[in-house]
């Protein structure tokens, strides 16, 4: 899949430790609470990172750390799963991203407070820094994570590179609606496809409309996520829904992440948008089936294999 010329995928987002405690019993306020306590390194951009280069294509992580131990472990665990972290960004004094989630007794969000704000200092400095290994990429995949300004700045300074975007969330979907056009691919869930498209979304032929109109606006190929009920796609010439049959969830968490790296993969390697979703979809069934963000025993063997094991329903 990597080819003679050595080509490699960079991806720009966050990357953060999440901490999750989990009561042995209902929750009690003010107090301390018998549980268990695990610790994992996430962040949508890093994530997208592991999922490509497991999936064996050299890939260039931009984000930004701390000097503290977080970063490090970020760090570490980056170069394990032989990200290239060349471009990683270390703040000094700075305090790496991270997430810290108290659940309850049922495994659902009671409270959680999330300490991001570390992107902030990937400037339009930093990322005009950045510019020639973005130009020299043979894709760059950007989460909405950095700032307006810095997502504008990177996209209209490099008008030949192919973009892919992971809105995150309704919030920072907002933040590309007038400048939709720079990116390539994107894959918003129908909340954020609700923002990007400025219409309600209600049914299948309102999301096949929202598609439409995000396409006028120059994206190439838009690809919005149904959560258990698959993804529709639509590139001008081909668009539909498409499922797999029979999803066991074991962690949810990650699985858009997977997703988006294999829409990267797939892109890099020449394959038309069937096949594509078809990968996509397995990637996600992948990550859906460990208790990971990112499935440890992702590969391109593995992905291959669920393709053809799965049930595509169209």
């Amino acid at each position: 899949m990597i080819g003679h010329s050595n080509p490699y995928i960079c991806v720009i987002g966050a990357a953060n430790v999440d901490i999750c405690g989990y009561p042995f019993a209902p929750l009690e306020p003010k107090t301390s609470n018998l549980g268990k306590i695990s610790v994992s390194i996430g962040g949508v951009g890093r994530n997208i990172a592991e999922n490509i280069a497991r999936i064996g294509v050299n890939t260039k992580l931009i984000t930004a750390i701390g000097s503290d131990g977080y970063g490090r472990m970020i760090e570490g665990h980056c170069i394990k799963a032989k990200i290239d972290t060349g471009e990683i960004v270390q703040i000094q004094g700075e305090n790496s991203s991270s997430y810290m989630a108290v659940l309850d007794s049922n495994n659902d969000m009671n409270v959680a407070i999330a300490d991001t704000h570390i992107l902030d200092n990937i400037t339009i400095d930093v990322a005009e820094s950045k510019i020639p290994t973005i130009r020299k990429s043979a894709i760059c995949v950007m989460d909405a994570g950095c700032t307006k300004e810095v997502i504008k700045f990177i996209t209209d300074s490099c008008p030949e590179t192919i973009f892919f975007l992971d809105t995150v969330c309704t919030v920072k979907a907002r933040k590309v609606t007038s400048f939709l056009g720079n990116f390539h691919t994107i894959k918003p869930n129908i909340f954020e496809a609700e923002v990007l498209s400025g219409i309600s979304i209600k049914s299948k032929s309102d999301i096949i409309k929202a598609a439409e109109i995000i396409l006028r606006k120059g994206v190439r190929r838009v690809f919005i996520s149904l959560a258990a009920e698959g993804v529709f796609y639509n590139d001008s010439e081909h668009n539909g829904f498409m499922s797999v049959k029979s999803v066991n969830i074991v962690n949810a968490t990650g699985a858009g992440d997977a997703f988006v790296a294999a829409l990267a993969c797939c892109h890099l390697a020449g394959f038309d948008i069937i096949t594509t979703v078809k990968h996509a979809l397995a990637a996600s069934h992948i990550a859906l089936s460990s208790k990971e963000a990112v499935n440890p025993k992702m590969s391109m063997k593995l992905l291959t294999e669920t393709v053809k094991e799965l049930q595509y329903v169209q």
